[in-house]
């Protein structure tokens, strides 16, 4: 009887360690998302990056090109769009939470 509780225990913890390895992966993979899209809008609104060091680092096309992009990252435009990104994220990272504690497992 011991050695078959002991054998559910482990199988739950495997499963446990794969949920949580699942929901690191999510984690990450949004991250990068973010990353790329927000890349990609700023290369939408700014332009490319290499075209701003023509005239060097100090170049004015370059000091307009890094005010952009800042403007760009953080604005409201980008911010709305993600936001519709982050509830599909979200909505990932709610399944394999509800799955973690219907596994028995501490989030």
């Amino acid at each position: 009887m011991l050695l078959l509780a002991l054998g559910v225990s482990s199988s739950v913890h495997a499963s446990c360690d794969t949920l949580s390895t699942k929901l690191s992966r999510i984690n990450a993979e949004e991250k990068e998302s973010l990353k790329k899209a927000r890349k990609q809008h700023v290369k939408k609104k700014c332009g490319s990056q290499s075209q701003s060091w023509i005239g060097g680092a100090a170049g004015s096309r370059r000091f307009e090109y890094l005010n952009c992009k800042l403007s760009a990252r953080n604005s409201e435009e980008f911010k709305n769009k993600w936001s519709n990104e982050a509830a599909t994220w979200q909505a990932k990272r709610e399944k394999v939470k509800t799955e973690l504690l219907s596994s028995g497992c501490a989030e």
